[in-house]
């Protein structure tokens, strides 16, 4: 079977008040900084490979008179170390790769997920049979470009794929493509589902 898993809140937290408020426990500094970011579009556009994390981060910057550089910088570059990262998960993947099945990632983001990836799960990188990264294709979910790509890329049979992400958006555009999908909305309900693959 192909399992093919998106990152963010699937192998990785991806909740940006955790680290805003990390960095920014003052709410208008918080708020300024989130609608630069975050609510501008321009993260958006990065993962969609428009933009890269360096013009990103100067945009913003320059948006906000160059007031949080620093908080700034942490937000763009390095995001991923104020979140929890679900080890459970990766585990779980290393055993159903032993079990036989092809495992790939499709996420929307940024080149900040190698670095991620590295830091946080180096492991992944022995296991992983491919990815489909929106900022490498050009592409975003829900685009269905972009799931025509994971499978002309890796000659995936939809019917023998299953695709696992946070949004149903996603997860319907999948199955417009003919692909099996699961909504991962708690993680241990999710472990449980995939052991029905061990089985």
């Amino acid at each position: 079977m192909n399992l093919v898993f998106d990152f963010g809140n699937v192998i990785i937290e991806w909740d940006k008040e955790v680290f805003l408020k990390t960095l920014l426990p003052d709410d208008e500094s918080r708020c300024r900084v989130d609608t630069a970011i975050f609510g501008s579009g321009l993260w958006e556009e990065m993962d969609a490979g428009i933009y890269t994390v360096e013009e990103v981060e100067h945009k913003v910057n320059e948006d906000l008179l160059h007031e949080f550089e620093e908080e700034v910088h942490q937000i763009m570059w390095y995001w991923y170390r104020y979140v929890r990262f679900y080890d459970d998960v990766v585990k779980k993947m290393a055993s159903l790769k032993q079990h036989g099945h092809q495992l790939y990632i499709l996420s929307n983001t940024s080149q900040l997920f190698y670095p991620c990836m590295e830091e946080r799960a180096p492991e992944l990188a022995s296991i992983l049979d491919g990815k489909i990264l929106s900022y490498e294709v050009k592409q975003s979910k829900p685009e269905p470009e972009i799931y025509q790509t994971l499978l002309t890329t890796f000659e995936l049979e939809p019917s023998h794929t299953y695709f696992f992400d946070d949004l149903e958006k996603n997860l319907e555009a999948a199955r417009n493509q003919g692909i099996n999908t699961y909504q991962v909305t708690d993680i241990s309900l999710f472990l449980e589902y995939l052991d029905g693959f061990l089985n």
